[in-house]
């Protein structure tokens, strides 16, 4: 599952249904075709990605 956040200046949080700049994404157990349109949209190879989620993935078990 993908989603995608913007944090506007006055602070609050907004759900976005596209990427554009200054947004983040979380990501959670995504598919082979979600690492693969992150990687084509924001050109951040799919191993940084899979490198991202397991170490967010060990932070949470320690």
């Amino acid at each position: 599952m993908i989603e995608i956040f913007k944090t506007l200046e006055n602070g609050s949080l907004i759900t976005l249904d596209k990427i554009e700049r200054n947004c983040w994404v979380a990501m959670t157990n995504p598919t082979r075709q979600e690492l693969a349109q992150i990687s084509s949209e924001c050109h951040v190879e799919e191993d940084v990605q899979k490198n991202a989620l397991v170490l967010r993935w060990k932070r949470t078990i320690l």
